[in-house]
Order: C-alpha cells, then sequence, then structure tokens
C-alpha cells in the first residue's frame, strides 16, 4: 500500500511526464443519460421496459387527499378532501411516446364539504387520458365536481384541464424515463430539504425525477408550479415501497406533496403487468365529433397548472371563467345607500362581491380568480375611479386567488392582523390590518363599513365579516352584513352548517347587532338574517342599533376612517 507521500509523489510524476490519469467510473461525473440509463437498469432494464405494453396499479384500502385551497389555517392542509377510496390506474403504451390512462376511482367525500352534497354521496368516476396529437381527457363515467350529481357523466373535458391531466399521467408513468431525450435532459440536483439528490430535468416534459442515491430507483417526481398565493411552488410525486413484479420494480406506494405538504396518498395492493384491455377502454367514442374541439390537451396561459390542480383536487374545476362584463346584475340592497353595489356576472354566478363607492374610496370584497379583472372594468365603467381597497372576506383560494390584479397595480388589502404574515409575504403587498378590538372603518359623510374580526372564527381563521349602514344611522336605519361561506342565502338549506352558523349567531349577538340586518352574502343571494335565526330556532335578543358595541358607537359623528396600521 502507497504511503500519502508515496502518492503525492507518484501524482507529481504523473503530471509531470503529462501521463493522463484515469479516472474510475464510480467516480466520474455523470451525464443524465448515464442517470437514466443507471435508473433504468435498476428498474429491471430498458429492454423490459420497453417491451411493456401496459399496467394496472389496484388500490384497495388507502386512498386520501387534502386541500391546498380551503383550509382553516394558512398554509398547512387540515381539510380532508376524500377520507378513504379505491381506484384502478391503467396505462397502455402504443409506442415510445404514445400513452394512453385510465382511472377509476370511488371514494367518500370528507363531511367538510356537505356545504355542496348535503348527503356526502359515495363518488366514483372512470376518466380516460390520452396524450399526442390525438390526446383528449374524457369521464367515461362520473364526474369530479362535488356541488353535482355523481351519477352524472361529464364526458370530455375542457383543453386546459387536459393538458394538466396529461402531464399527471406522464408524472405517474412507470415507462417516463422512456420519454427524457438526450437532446432535452439536463443534470438537475434537486434539493428536498436539507437533502440534494442526482436529478435529471427534461425541458420539454417539464418534469424533473430525483434518484435514491443508493439504488438508483426513481424516487420523487416533481413538477414546478408559479402559484398566485404561494408563488413558485414544488409539487413532488414521491415513489416509495419498491417491489418486482414481472422483473420491472413498481413502486407500492404514492405520495403527493406540494411545498413540503402531504396532500394526496394513495397504496398498490396489487400490480397487473401486460394485462388484455377491452379495445374501448381508453377510448371515448365522442372524442372524434364537434364536440372534441375545445378538449384537446392545450395549455391556457390564463390559468396555470397550480391554479387548475388545486381547483380539481378540491372538486371545483368547471372549465374556465364564463363571466362577461356585458351581462351584469347590480342591484342597491339598501336603497337609502346608492354607492352600495351588489354584483352579480350571470354567466357565472357563483360568486357576488360587494362595491363601496365611498367620497374618497372605493372598497371591493374578496378578488375570485379572473372575475377580478371584470370587476374592475365594472368599477372604472360605473364609477369612474379604480378600486382603492380589496377585503378578502377570508384566505381561500376561490375567493382571493385573483389578489394579484390588485396587488400589481398598488391596491391595498385590508385583512385581519392575524392573516398580516401571509399577505404581507406576496411580493408587492400592502396591507392594512385590524384587531378585534380596532376593526377597521371606513366612512364619508353618508356611509360606513367596519370589518370585524374574532379569534376562533368560523369557516377560516382570519374569516370576517362587515356591516355596512349609514354614517349615523337611526334605530330604524337599515344596515346590512356582508360575509361569505358562513351563510349562503337560497342554497339548499341542508347544506348549511349549522355548527359555524351557531357560532356566527354567538359571535352577532355579542357585538350588538340588530336582528333586522340584512345579509349580503358571497354566494346565494341577500336575505334577511332573521331567515337564518328561525332555521336555528335561535333565541337572538332584541338588539337595536344602540346596543352595538365593535368599534364604538355606530354614530361615527364626523370621527375619521381608522385602521390598526399599515406595512
Amino acid at each position: 500500500m502507497l504511503s500519502r507521500l508515496s502518492e503525492q509523489v507518484l501524482l507529481m510524476s504523473l503530471i509531470s511526464l503529462s501521463i493522463p490519469v484515469i479516472t474510475p467510473v464510480s467516480s466520474r461525473p455523470l451525464s443524465s443519460a448515464s442517470l437514466i440509463d443507471q435508473s433504468l437498469s435498476a428498474l429491471g432494464g430498458e429492454s423490459s421496459l420497453r417491451a411493456l405494453g401496459g399496467v394496472t396499479y389496484h388500490t384497495t384500502n388507502l386512498y386520501r387527499t387534502w386541500s391546498l385551497m380551503e383550509n382553516y389555517g394558512f398554509k398547512t392542509p387540515d381539510i380532508v378532501i376524500a377520507t378513504t377510496g379505491t381506484q384502478n390506474v391503467s396505462f397502455q403504451f402504443t409506442s415510445n411516446t404514445s400513452l394512453r390512462q385510465r382511472i377509476d376511482r370511488a371514494w367518500t367525500v370528507s363531511d367538510d364539504f356537505f356545504w355542496a352534497d348535503a348527503h356526502i354521496l359515495p363518488r366514483d368516476y372512470s376518466l380516460v387520458v390520452r396524450n399526442g396529437q390525438d390526446g383528449y381527457a374524457s369521464f367515461m363515467n362520473g364526474n369530479n365536481i362535488v356541488s353535482e350529481a355523481p351519477n352524472i357523466t361529464k364526458g370530455l373535458a375542457d383543453g386546459p384541464l387536459a393538458e394538466y391531466l396529461v402531464q399527471e399521467m406522464l408524472k405517474m408513468s412507470p415507462a417516463l424515463l422512456l420519454q427524457f431525450s438526450p437532446n432535452s435532459s439536463t443534470i438537475s440536483p434537486m434539493t428536498i430539504g436539507d437533502m440534494t439528490l442526482p436529478a435529471v430535468f427534461d425541458s420539454a416534459l417539464n418534469i424533473a425525477v430525483a434518484f435514491n442515491a443508493s439504488s438508483s430507483l426513481p424516487y420523487v417526481v416533481r413538477t414546478l408550479e408559479s402559484h398566485a398565493l404561494f408563488g413558485n411552488s414544488t409539487k413532488d410525486l414521491y415513489l416509495l415501497d419498491y417491489a418486482p413484479e414481472n422483473n420491472i420494480m413498481f413502486p407500492r406506494k404514492f405520495m403527493t406533496v406540494y411545498n413540503g405538504a402531504t396532500i394526496e396518498e394513495y397504496d398498490v395492493a396489487s400490480i397487473d403487468v401486460n394485462p388484455t384491455f377491452d379495445n374501448g377502454f381508453f377510448v371515448d367514442a365522442t372524442a372524434n365529433s364537434s364536440a372534441a374541439v375545445d378538449a384537446a390537451p392545450v395549455a391556457n396561459a390564463n390559468y396555470s397548472h397550480a391554479e387548475i390542480g388545486s381547483y380539481f383536487a378540491n372538486m371545483m374545476w368547471g372549465g374556465p371563467y364564463a363571466g362577461k362584463l356585458s351581462n351584469v346584475t347590480a342591484v342597491n340592497p339598501i336603497e337609502s345607500l346608492p354607492n352600495f353595489w351588489y354584483i352579480m356576472f350571470n354567466d357565472a354566478p357563483t360568486y357576488r362581491q360587494v362595491v363601496l363607492a365611498f367620497e374618497d374610496a372605493v372598497i371591493v370584497s374578496d378578488a375570485p380568480p379572473h372575475q377580478s379583472q371584470l370587476i374592475a372594468d365594472w368599477v372604472q365603467q360605473n364609477i369612474g375611479r379604480p378600486i382603492t381597497h380589496i377585503w378578502p372576506s377570508h384566505h381561500h383560494h376561490d375567493h382571493t386567488y385573483g389578489i394579484q390584479d390588485f396587488i400589481s397595480v398598488g391596491t391595498p388589502l385590508i385583512v385581519p392582523e392575524i392573516s398580516e404574515g401571509f399577505w404581507s409575504s406576496l411580493p408587492g403587498a400592502k396591507v392594512i390590518s385590524y384587531t378585534e378590538d380596532e376593526p377597521y372603518i371606513h366612512s364619508d359623510s353618508s356611509m360606513q363599513v367596519r370589518f370585524i374580526w374574532h379569534p376562533d372564527a368560523p369557516h377560516a381563521e382570519d374569516w370576517g365579516y362587515a356591516i355596512i349602514t349609514g354614517a349615523c344611522p337611526s334605530n330604524n336605519d337599515p344596515i346590512a352584513v356582508l360575509q361569505a361561506d358562513v351563510w349562503n342565502p337560497g342554497f339548499d338549506i341542508s347544506t348549511t352548517d349549522p355548527a359555524f352558523n351557531r357560532a356566527w349567531l354567538n359571535s352577532l349577538v355579542e357585538d350588538g347587532l340588530d336582528p333586522r340586518a340584512l345579509v349580503t352574502a358571497a354566494h346565494g343571494g341577500i336575505a334577511p338574517l332573521q331567515d337564518l335565526i328561525d332555521y336555528m330556532g335561535y333565541p337572538y335578543p332584541n338588539r337595536t342599533h344602540e346596543d352595538w358595541k365593535v368599534g364604538g358607537p355606530l354614530c361615527i359623528n364626523g370621527r375619521k376612517s381608522r385602521s390598526h396600521y399599515m406595512i
């Protein structure tokens, strides 16, 4: 054995003699092709994977998903979507690049979703996804919209959803590495927490694969997403618990992790390799009809994978937004307050917004995606001034995913102090915060609004409500309450959440609200608060405007608008 000094002398001699030093293969820098080759060998060999005609993964017990967009807290998923389920996921490989997938899934929705399905009916669908020039996605049976009856078959998916589903199909495909091209693949080490893994990125697919450093098996399949609220985000599919089947290694557990948080988990109880599929198993007969024109899997620049994916996972993706500025219903809920508007875009009536046109400000509630630009246009056309403030009723993404439309032009956000960190983390965001003891109040000579928040709020940690009334109302003057999601007037009453309703009524009693108040809701419409009181059988005391407590007496009497502070 050479001593350390002898090694140094020999190395110097080799350098001085210009004799090339041969680097051992194991220590050479790996190329993307060599990393892929190593992984293909670990999986069972490239020839075995190219000979693969099809695969079916069977999940029998473990299928669970969590929400990204409707949690009580701000970032950690704490609301379950699917509590349990079974599925068969089948792949058919007709060429090196042509791929077909069919998902036959049955699952149970958590009771957090009875706002859309009061009976929490069992759900199931059969979804076919195909890539290529003749690609599409189609529900052969059922649908994935929680507010629709489970037995309605949705048929062809819209193009943006189909394009998203094609990428999700590729990520799960056992033959994914065969799709990586030497012309578009590069070494791109992947960092997960404090660990850096060898990885390859394919720019044509926009997919990266990290490998287990010891086994060379694919470990994490990553796509990057641009999220309007979370910023640049990682969506990782973990491939776990490999076991051989027909001399090929397959994962027996899959887990989807978004920015470090688990949002999906399912196991694989058994695998069929090269099963025989019926001729129509991966085919929607309507795919060649005129209906398929808008179903081609083509990306839409206005809809990111982050938006499509979170809505689809939350069983709320119904296609691209359909609202039009030319078809708007705008009403004044209180006749004596002509600058208080309740707005509904009739082609997309799910989300209603309030516009408050003060002498020195225009305040708008919520920022639903894609509708936010329309509301700005409506305000400009009908009020002649820009929006000066946005009040997000709470942080849920269906109410706020369009917030960047306002942040980008410098519009301040009015939010509870508890959510200040969440909102101020968005680049360029200006935040006006308020607390339980100091609500945000804005007023002019004829109208006022007060934004109110309490700890342990129903529905979301930062959920709040607003009251709208005259600058100095008498006991007989009308007052309106603005809120989202806790009560949706006009919806089937069986979908209301009595726990949320009672918690809110308890707060209203403590705050001193007159029970004659008119509720203007983000969903459903306008209705007297008394309707909710009657439904709940709630012992609501006889309150008048003189009993109001939050922010002091309702009569402003020349007092200026006030906020907690702005950052």
